[in-house]
C-alpha cells in the first residue's frame, strides 16, 4: 500500500539572491523573470543514475509555476505516491518541452532590451521592456538542443552537466556534452560544469518526438523508507534572477544550438534559463 501526499513541488524557487545569499553565479543580472511554469508529467525516485528500478511517484499532467513574490497558488504542488520500503538516491523529472515564460532582458551589445512575447529588438527602456512582456511559451528544438543522444537509443547517454560537488563530477555510462566518453570535468567548457549549482544532472529526451525532456539529478542523500515516512519531502526549482531568461537576439550560434529558429534569425527570442533542480527527502 502506497502512501499519498502532497509535494511542495516549488517552494524553494526564489528570484532574489539577496534571499537566496549562498548562489555563486554571475555577477551582472542581465534578465528578470515575471512567470515561470512548466507542466511535469512524471516523477520517479531511483536507486542509481540510470533509473532501471524506478519507483513511480507520480504520472499524469501538473502546471507548476512561480512569479516575482514566489510560487503561484494552485500551481505550487502536486501529489505523489510514497514507497514503504527501499532506499532511494535519485531522481528523475520527466516534464513538457514547453515552458511558459514572460519576462525581459538587457542587450548589453545593443544597449536596449528584448521582451517575451516581443520580437522587437528596439525597446530602450527597462520600463517599455516589462510593459511589453507578455507570457510565451518557449520549446527548445531538441534534436538539436540534445543532438549527441537521447538517453534512450544510447543508453547512458545525454547531456551531463556536473554541478560544484566534486563527489557527482564522473558518472561510469555518461558523457558529457562536448568531451563526450571522458566522464570527467573538464573546466574549458563553458557548459560543462556549473558554476553554481551545486547537484550534477543528466538531461534527455525522447528519441522520437519534441514534446519531453528526462531531468535525472540525486537527492539530498539516501532516504530508507523503510523506516518510516520522512520529515521533509520537498523539490524546489531555483531560478536564479541572473540565468531566469536567457536568449535575447536570435544569432546563428542559437538555431545551431536548438534555441531557435531560421525564421527568428534577428528577432528578439527570449527562453528559460538554466534552473537549479533541488530534491530533498529526508
Amino acid at each position: 500500500m502506497k502512501n499519498n501526499i502532497k509535494y511542495l513541488f516549488l517552494s524553494c524557487l526564489i528570484l532574489s539572491t539577496d534571499i537566496f545569499a549562498y548562489v555563486i553565479g554571475p555577477g551582472t543580472r542581465e534578465s528578470y523573470t515575471l512567470h515561470y511554469g512548466i507542466t511535469v508529467r512524471q516523477l520517479d525516485l531511483c536507486t542509481d543514475w540510470a533509473c532501471t528500478t524506478p519507483f513511480n511517484a507520480f504520472t499524469g499532467s501538473q502546471y507548476l509555476a512561480i512569479n516575482p513574490e514566489g510560487p503561484i497558488p494552485g500551481y505550487d504542488e502536486i501529489s505523489v505516491n510514497i514507497p514503504n520500503s527501499g532506499t532511494y538516491s535519485y531522481a528523475r523529472l520527466k516534464m513538457d518541452n514547453a515552458w511558459v515564460v514572460n519576462g525581459y532582458a538587457t542587450q548589453v551589445s545593443e544597449g536596449a532590451y528584448c521582451a517575451t512575447g516581443s520580437s522587437s529588438t528596439d525597446y530602450s527602456t527597462e520600463a517599455e521592456a516589462k510593459a511589453a512582456a507578455t507570457d510565451d511559451t518557449f520549446s527548445f528544438i531538441l534534436s538539436k538542443f540534445l543532438k549527441e543522444g537521447t538517453g534512450v537509443d544510447a543508453a547512458g547517454y545525454g547531456w551531463l552537466h556536473y554541478g560544484l560537488r566534486d563527489d557527482q563530477i564522473s558518472i561510469p555510462g555518461y558523457f558529457t556534452k562536448y568531451v563526450a566518453g571522458s566522464g570527467t570535468r573538464d573546466k574549458t567548457k563553458e557548459a560543462d560544469f556549473s558554476e553554481y549549482v551545486p547537484y550534477t544532472f543528466i538531461l534527455t529526451r525522447d528519441s522520437d518526438s519534441n514534446d519531453y525532456l528526462y531531468v535525472t539529478t540525486v537527492l539530498q542523500g539516501n532516504y530508507d523508507f523503510g523506516l518510516g515516512m520522512p520529515s521533509t519531502i520537498n523539490f524546489g526549482i531555483t531560478v536564479l534572477e541572473n540565468r531566469g531568461l536567457e536568449g535575447n537576439v536570435c544569432r546563428a550560434s542559437d538555431i545551431e544550438f536548438g534555441a531557435c529558429t531560421t525564421a527568428e534569425l534577428g528577432t528578439c527570442v527570449l527562453g528559460p534559463g538554466e534552473p537549479m533542480f533541488d530534491f530533498v527527502i529526508q
